[in-house]
This record gives C-alpha cells, sequence and structure tokens, in this order.
C-alpha cells in the first residue's frame, strides 16, 4: 500500500512588529503577513518536535482513510483521528 504523509512541523520565525500598541495588535499584525513568503526554507528554525502527521492512502480518492496520527510519550505513533467508520477500538488505535 501507498501513503501519503504530511508532517506538520513546528518552527520558529521571529518578526519584529514596531508601533504596535499591545502584544495582541503585535500577534494580530505577525498573523496577517504572507506566510508562503514568512516561512521560505532559508529563513526557518525547525523545532525538535512534530505536531503531527497526516496519511491519506494513494487512490483513496474520496479521503474516507485519511487519518491524523500524533507521536505518544513512547515515541510511538497514536492515532489521533480517522478510522472510525471501520470501528476501531482505543486498543487497537496505535501500530
Amino acid at each position: 500500500m501507498k501513503y501519503l504523509v504530511r508532517i506538520y512541523a513546528v518552527c520558529r520565525r521571529t518578526v519584529l512588529i514596531e508601533d504596535a500598541e499591545s502584544q495582541a495588535e503585535a500577534v494580530k499584525r505577525a498573523n496577517a503577513m504572507d506566510m508562503n513568503q514568512l516561512f521560505s526554507y532559508a529563513q526557518v528554525e525547525f523545532a525538535d518536535e512534530v505536531q503531527d502527521f497526516y496519511v491519506d492512502e494513494v487512490g483513496d480518492t474520496d479521503y474516507g482513510k485519511s487519518c491524523l496520527w500524533v507521536i505518544n510519550d513512547k515515541d510511538e505513533p497514536e492515532l489521533e483521528r480517522g478510522l472510525e467508520h471501520l470501528g476501531v477500538n482505543d486498543e487497537v488505535r496505535s501500530s
């Protein structure tokens, strides 16, 4: 079986927000920036953590088998969301 796995990594990018009246305004202005330009490879520092993984089965055109996975505290993949339609229970959710 072939799978497409999207890795949602945590990265940091420091930006200078000048003349903001508050921290909330600075966050709002930072959030309004062009994220595609802001997070080009030359400008980011990746954290040691990965937020989650989104997995699609190749050929599953309606994405019915797509699942969201996280890495648990034992460094093992754990199903966060998906496969409910297959009746997967908590005991077999990680593999």
